[in-house]
């Protein structure tokens, strides 16, 4: 049985509270978007739903 190494999920959640991309993403990824989609938005429909689904879940 492999042990598992990364909480993908607490890793996601410490972007969202720490908003550790912003910078990143206001700066560099914004700029190739064909949409005007702020960071917050990103982070509401992208990162937050995944972060709360169930795909990180190690199921033996």
């Amino acid at each position: 049985m492999r042990k598992i190494q990364y909480n993908l999920p607490k890793m996601l959640q410490d972007i969202i509270t720490t908003r550790f991309y912003e910078r990143d993403y206001n700066d560099i990824t914004k700029k190739l978007l064909y949409e005007d989609v702020s960071y917050d938005e990103a982070i509401d429909k992208g990162i937050k739903i995944v972060a709360y689904w169930n795909l990180f879940e190690y199921k033996y």
